[in-house]
């Protein structure tokens, strides 16, 4: 009786532990991932690059992970002009809820946080995405990692002239603004040192959003346009770089192309591209593993998956580009399926059902055919039977016919001889 108490005691001490930890597990802080990206809301780039990231997080359906998002909303302001503002209100604004990893995205942000992480979130580690490799310092903070983000405005130069073998001319849309656009230009101004040799160059830059459609509607033939769009024109109006690139596609009297996927469904062909939500799940990975405990040290080094060619299937056909010099490995976006794609168990469907039909049609076609030789060789037979019978009653009707003219000559002959005698 004794041993009994005794190991009932033990099981319920062994529950309330049980009950104990799953109350103090679930009483556990979440753990706060602090998003910040250089530009506005609403365009594209942090957009994509959120839902990778959200995509990836673990813990974030559970509510054990919580993402909160900040907008520095650069280019369109400085952040030199209200540096203390943000670093005051950042500090105060998450002085109760601190996050355990920063996610900065882009270059503007990054350099944000290298100059005020101590003073805003000391020892916090920073995943930095959507940066150039260009854009970073030579050696990184401790806790400061990430995957440099490829742009590959050459390559996408490289595909354009592949896809369009007759281009004689490249006309590069830029900025020269400070920021962004002033990054992008450099960047194509290496590349089109690159190229001169094999085309014409021309950069169109600083020109008023209308000037430059008229000028681009203008572009000879044989001409292929390059750019990424601008944060704002050469009359200092704010433009949404996609909207930039599609009022220049629409207007342009060639095929435009750009290196940030961001820009398909624009009116571009397209580009070699690193599409900026896989730049959110790679940061995502690596949130995870520092959240899980792994040290930054480890985690340093990484590089994120290759560019490749991502096309607009719309615009292929657009600008009649040969499918034959379509890359292999090409993304292509937009692309009507075909009916056997988009339908393919309906189409498979109706085939069994038409194959079902044709088959009993054959059947019945069989049938009747049958039914008809049938028909006709009773009809023979019955032909057969009627001219026997004929015949049997022309062969009786001739005996009759016989016997009765044979009595009365029968007759006559006898009355004749005996007349004789």
């Amino acid at each position: 009786m004794a041993a009994l108490m005794l190991q009932r005691a033990a099981t319920l001490a062994l529950a309330c532990l049980a009950l104990i930890g799953c109350t103090s597990a679930a009483a556990a802080p979440a753990r706060n991932v602090l998003e910040k990206y250089s530009n506005r809301r609403q365009l594209p780039a942090p957009i994509e690059s959120d839902k990778g990231l959200r995509e990836t997080l673990a813990g974030l359906d559970t509510g054990r992970v919580q993402v909160f998002e900040e907008y520095l909303d650069s280019p369109r302001f400085s952040l030199d002009e209200y540096t203390e503002a943000i670093v005051a209100f950042l500090r105060d604004k998450y002085a109760a809820s601190p996050p355990d990893v920063i996610v900065a995205g882009g270059p503007e942000v990054l350099r944000f946080m290298l100059s005020n992480r101590d003073r805003l979130f000391p020892g916090v580690p920073v995943v930095h995405e959507g940066v150039w490799a260009s854009a970073l310092p030579p050696q990184l903070p401790e806790g400061v990692i990430g995957v440099p983000h490829a742009v590959e405005f050459g390559r996408s130069l490289d595909l354009a002239l592949q896809l369009h073998p007759r281009c004689r001319r490249v006309v590069f849309v830029t900025r020269t603004a400070p920021g962004v656009d002033r990054d992008w230009h450099a960047a194509m101004v290496a590349e089109a040192g690159r190229i001169r040799d094999r085309v014409q160059v021309e950069f169109i830059t600083d020109q008023p959003h209308g000037t430059l459609l008229a000028r681009l509607a203008r572009v000879p033939p044989g001409t292929v346009v390059f750019s990424t769009g601008y944060f704002s024109d050469g009359a200092d109006r704010a433009f949404n770089p996609t909207e930039a690139l599609r009022d220049m596609a629409s207007a342009a009297a060639a095929p435009g192309y750009s290196g940030y996927d961001t820009s398909l469904g624009s009116g571009v062909v397209g580009g070699v591209m690193r599409p900026f939500r896989e730049v959110g799940r790679e940061a995502g990975a690596l949130v995870n593993e520092l959240l899980a405990g792994t040290p930054s040290s480890a985690l340093a080094g990484r590089e994120g998956s290759p560019a490749r060619a991502h096309l607009d299937w719309r615009q292929l056909q657009r600008w009649s580009v040969d499918s034959r010099a379509v890359p292999r490995d090409a993304v292509v976006h937009f692309r009507q399926p075909t009916l056997w794609e988009a339908y393919r168990s309906q189409v498979m469907l109706g085939l069994g059902i038409v194959l079902l039909q044709a088959a009993l049609i054959a059947w019945l076609l069989a049938e009747r055919l049958r039914r008809r030789r049938a028909e006709q060789a009773v009809a023979r037979q019955r032909f057969a039977l009627a001219h026997a019978s004929r015949l049997a009653v022309a062969g009786e009707l001739t005996a009759a016919i016989a016997h009765e003219i044979h009595q009365p000559l029968g007759a006559i002959l006898s009355n004749a001889e005996a007349a004789e005698v």
